[in-house]
């Protein structure tokens, strides 16, 4: 399907039998979506696979504290706080890293 909306009208209405999604995705779908009704998630999270933030390169004042933040919420316990509110928990980070998709 052209979009993730379409794919999600089409297995509401027979056309498809499941979608696929990100994890986190897929649980705040299934929770959502008419009431938490529509959906439901099959299956365990497998390989999470950790977001970037871009920044400029030329701005590695901004990428130091974008790292130093996310390390200081990493140990001050929110960040898995956040996680495991909205059940996605199994997907966390021990660390910040720098061009950690190489």
């Amino acid at each position: 399907f052209e979009n993730d909306t379409e794919a999600q009208t089409r297995v509401k209405s027979g056309g498809a039998v499941a979608g696929v999604n990100d994890y986190p995705v897929a649980l705040d779908l299934a929770r959502k979506a008419d009431g938490g009704n529509a959906f439901e998630v099959v299956g365990e999270q497998v390989d999470a696979g950790p977001f970037g933030i871009g920044v400029n390169k030329d701005n590695p004042g901004l990428r130091d504290a974008l790292k130093e933040a996310v390390d200081a919420i990493i140990a001050d316990g929110s960040y898995q706080k956040v996680l495991d509110k909205w059940g996605a928990g199994t997907g966390a980070i021990d660390k910040a890293a720098i061009n950690g998709g190489k």
